[in-house]
């Protein structure tokens, strides 16, 4: 990696400047937010006028953090995914078993396009069945844009003991891409060591979130759905909303008379809204054979002694092959702003992580009783 500066640590003027500008997640408001605090007004607030000016102008350091925020992309977004494993581990603190980690043995980074900044990070002990391992990776992308050649991520892999010993969990937090597939080989290293020092069965396999896992199913993968987004959780999540939800038509059905219009002219469908969990399609379970539903956005609002406000939650099923599912907090708005932030999105991510599991093997524990 060169030891070049960071294009955070350099103001950009000119073509590098109108380039950050042109970015459509900086919005026309944002850029006259910065424009009218300088003094300058433009006969128009469109981007055909506001980009030229802005562009032949010297911006300040404070003016640069606020468009370096604005273009944040979904990859900036922290995302949880998380597996459980049949374990015997008991009488012993976990982080006493677990193995040393040299990360660049378990991860071969030589025809990478990033590095680890620790390459040998250490488990850090919540209690003696949880723990925690984070790791930083820095990312040199040469053909992109000069304001996304370089960035840093953090990731992070917990692993906690349950059911008295008996079961395993491993709770991945990533943004970047690349710390999805780190966190998933070095869960695997994880397990196969525990494995070997018979803590674990050698037939043993980690049971993911995945849609495989609910048999395909139609009907299954919007009940796991609907269990998820329209409902309270642990207490402290309460249910506002469904803001949107995203299915496609299954084909491979004959749809009734009154889903036969949405043959002939609809493929896939995204609800965005108010009241979306009324729609007939989604609030009647008749419907669900039909329909096979990628992911759902929900509100909730919170008032505890942890803080006051809402959150953005997106669950969701990459339309990819057997993806796992994901957990992603769109927004979260406090009204106490001296409230850590983090420290509540870490909270809520917890929470619905683990009623997710719950849900995920109460459903799939009566499926198979059928």
């Amino acid at each position: 990696m060169s030891n070049k500066l960071k294009y955070d640590q350099i103001l950009p003027f000119g073509d590098d400047l109108r380039n950050l500008l042109n970015r459509t997640i900086i919005s026309d408001a944002d850029l006259n937010f910065i424009l009218k605090n300088k003094g300058i007004y433009t006969s128009s607030n469109s981007r055909e006028y506001t980009v030229p000016v802005f562009s032949s102008l010297i911006i300040s350091p404070s003016e640069f953090d606020v468009l370096k925020e604005r273009q944040k992309t979904k990859e900036d977004k922290r995302k949880q995914r998380s597996g459980t494993i049949s374990c015997n581990i008991q009488g012993t603190s976990l982080i006493e078993i677990l193995p040393k980690i040299n990360l660049e043995d378990i991860v071969d980074t030589r025809y990478m396009n990033y590095e680890f900044k620790n390459k040998k990070p250490n488990f850090i002990k919540i209690s003696n069945n949880h723990v925690k391992l984070e790791y930083v990776i820095h990312r040199d992308h040469g053909n992109q844009s000069w304001f996304e050649k370089e960035k840093t991520f953090t990731a992070s892999l917990e692993i906690k003991l349950e059911n008295g010993g008996l079961e395993l969990t491993t709770i991945g937090t990533h943004t970047a891409n690349e710390a999805e597939s780190i966190n998933n080989k070095l869960s695997n290293f994880i397990i196969k060591d525990l494995k070997s020092n018979n803590y674990i069965e050698k037939d043993a396999q980690i049971q993911k979130v995945t849609m495989k896992g609910l048999d395909n199913n139609n009907e299954l993968i919007m009940k796991f759905f609907l269990n998820l987004t329209t409902v309270d959780i642990a207490g402290f999540l309460n249910y506002d909303t469904l803001g949107s939800v995203y299915i496609e038509i299954d084909n491979s059905k004959s749809l009734p008379k009154d889903m036969e219009w949405i043959e002939s002219k609809i493929e896939k469908l995204k609800f965005d809204g108010k009241n979306i969990d009324k729609i007939k399609f989604i609030e009647n379970n008749k419907y669900h054979q039909y329909l096979k539903c990628w992911s759902m956005i929900s509100k909730y609002k919170f008032n505890d002694i942890k803080g006051i406000g809402y959150c953005r939650i997106k669950f969701e099923f990459q339309n990819i092959k057997d993806k796992e599912f994901e957990i992603k907090i769109e927004n979260l708005v406090l009204e106490d702003k001296t409230k850590d932030k983090r420290d509540i999105e870490k909270y809520i991510f917890n929470i619905v992580d683990d009623f997710k599991l719950k849900n995920y093997k109460q459903i799939i524990g009566k499926n198979k009783d059928v």
